[in-house]
């Protein structure tokens, strides 16, 4: 499921899948969305649309400047800290959530201001939040863990891990993932490839015939 675009006597262009399409306007945003008026304005967010080859041609525009700007994204990374090696890139899909408990109503996940615990049932009350964390696994029964904010020494106690224990080298369960960070780093120039290159030739195909685009 995504977006598709339609341009008499062309084959049908797939643009990208909805959760693509998000995180492409979240990127947009991120950059300042005053620069992308009519990008963002045209885009349909769920319903069938169309745009006129003269609004293609100021979305070409604006997509030329996207591509020239996206070396400033920044994009939050999941780092296990322990083994050095990335678990997870960020996304606003979801307000960044990773992990919904469906006992509790807790939600796991992190954006660009750290890891956090958020109460679903409480309006999204912030519970815990940090950008280096240790998980310490206290009931492996129960699945009790403890986050500790490795920066201030806050700490926050709940049934809801992040990921799952394994048997130790002691023989004693652990959390797998015990120690992570988050990193923002920039994103690679092709990050946002998959939509840039089916857009730009839809957009490019639309000025070229003088045909509107309609989009599904």
């Amino acid at each position: 499921m995504g977006i598709t675009a339609y341009l008499p006597n062309r084959d049908p262009e797939f643009i990208a899948s909805w959760k693509g399409l998000q995180q492409f306007l979240d990127a947009l945003h991120d950059l300042g969305a005053a620069q992308f008026p009519m990008i963002l304005d045209q885009l349909p967010d769920g319903d069938e649309g169309e745009t006129s080859t003269e609004k293609a041609a100021v979305m070409l525009r604006e997509l030329d400047n996207f591509v020239e700007q996206q070396g400033n994204i920044q994009q939050a990374i999941l780092v296990d800290t322990e083994r050095g090696s990335d678990v997870s890139m960020g996304s606003n899909v979801l307000g960044g959530v990773l992990s919904m408990d469906r006992v509790s109503g807790y939600d796991l996940g992190f954006d660009e201001q750290g890891f956090f615990v958020r109460d679903r049932w409480e309006l999204n009350r912030e519970l815990f939040r940090a950008m280096r964390v240790e998980q310490q696994l206290i009931h492996p029964e129960s699945l009790t863990v403890e986050y500790v904010d490795l920066d201030s020494g806050q700490t926050f106690r709940c049934n809801v891990p992040f990921g799952l224990p394994l048997p130790g080298e002691d023989g004693i369960p652990r959390m797998a993932l015990q120690r992570f960070h988050i990193e923002l780093r920039p994103v690679p120039l092709t990050r946002f490839a998959y939509i840039v290159n089916p857009l730009r030739a839809v957009l490019e195909a639309s000025v070229a015939s003088s045909d509107s685009i309609r989009w599904e």
